[in-house]
């Protein structure tokens, strides 16, 4: 997730996210079935590589690592060749060298990977077009990528809004366009993150995509918002619950859950005692009508978006996939 915009999402060779938070199944298997792989600038943490199992360690698998930090060097998978330096020029180099000695490659995965991509686009289909209530979160973020202005940044939290944004906004440009701090997995990292987004870039658009578990740890930083005018479009994704420790219990340990559901706050009507206009969406048909509007306007918003939550529908996270498949869960993956 950490290195979405690395390169277009629409480049032929992209393969979009990989690992537990985002990747699905049609980029996993890249992993799952690949001889060599070449880590660059990336610390190989738990949500990039599912937990350590993608890469999978065997049959015969040669890893290479290349970092300029040496203290992340192999210290988390068996590497056979670790290169300390600067990515670009290092890359840059290999280049060169490989067009110099006439190189070619003989891998097939290279043409597999836009069928595989468009495979994955059409797979979402009857979510784009999902009427069901509370509203399917791959039509909201597929409505809200067609309304993207050129100049914005979306900034995530743990939540829904990170998961399905993470995965399905598909990123047309090479950039920093996606903000996440999802190696630390911190609650509340949305708000305050856009504030910092937005007051060093002004002339973009800054959407924030967080939970309501979430937003209990600082909303006050909305009378920021006010009163600095900042232009950030707050989502605050209403399930009434902490989904991610939900999901974790109903899919992985199985129990009874205990100290995560939460009751109903009117989002918006905080928003709006902060002096911020606001939105409750809770009606697919109005997704566009009410993304165009908050938008254009030159200032905070926040909306109040009504979801399923991580036991009802479950998003792209491949240790949870098993349960839902089992119990008959909707998901997505």
């Amino acid at each position: 997730m950490t290195g979405k915009g690395t390169i277009s999402e629409t480049h032929p060779l992209s393969i979009r996210l990989i690992g537990a938070r985002g990747g699905t199944s049609y980029s996993n298997k890249f992993l799952e079935t690949a001889d060599l792989v070449f880590f660059i600038g990336s610390n190989t943490d738990s949500a990039g590589t599912d937990a350590w199992k993608l890469p999978k360690q065997s049959g015969g698998l040669k890893e290479i690592y290349l970092n300029i930090d040496g203290v992340d060097a192999g210290n988390k998978y068996r590497t056979d060749v670790v290169l300390l330096c600067d990515a670009k020029a290092t890359v840059g180099m290999m280049v060169e060298k490989i067009r110099a000695e006439g190189i070619k490659s003989n891998a097939e995965n290279g043409c597999e990977a836009a069928p595989a991509m468009k495979a994955l686009d059409e797979s979402l289909r009857e979510f784009v077009k999902s009427t069901q209530l509370p509203i399917h979160p791959v039509r909201f973020m597929k409505e809200l990528e067609a309304l993207l202005p050129a100049k914005s940044h979306i900034v995530v939290e743990p939540s829904v809004g990170s998961i399905f944004s993470a995965a399905y906004i598909k990123q047309r440009e090479q950039g920093r366009l996606f903000l996440s701090n999802y190696s630390n997995g911190a609650l509340g990292y949305a708000l305050p993150a856009a504030i910092g987004a937005a007051v060093a870039h002004p002339d973009h658009t800054i959407i924030a995509l967080g939970g309501d578990g979430s937003f209990h740890f600082n909303c006050g930083e909305l009378e920021t918002y006010a009163r600095l005018g900042v232009n950030v479009k707050m989502i605050v994704c209403n399930n009434n619950v902490f989904g991610w420790i939900k999901g974790e219990t109903a899919h992985v340990y199985r129990s009874d859950f205990f100290a995560t559901d939460f009751g109903v706050v009117d989002y918006a009507g905080v928003a709006r005692a902060f002096g911020v206009k606001a939105y409750k969406l809770d009606d697919p048909a109005k997704i566009t009508e009410t993304l165009k509007e908050a938008i254009e306007y030159q200032g905070p918003v926040l909306i109040e978006l009504r979801v399923p939550d991580e036991s009802q529908l479950v998003p792209p996270v491949p240790r949870w996939i098993p349960n839902a498949v089992e119990k008959d869960i909707p998901y997505c993956y």
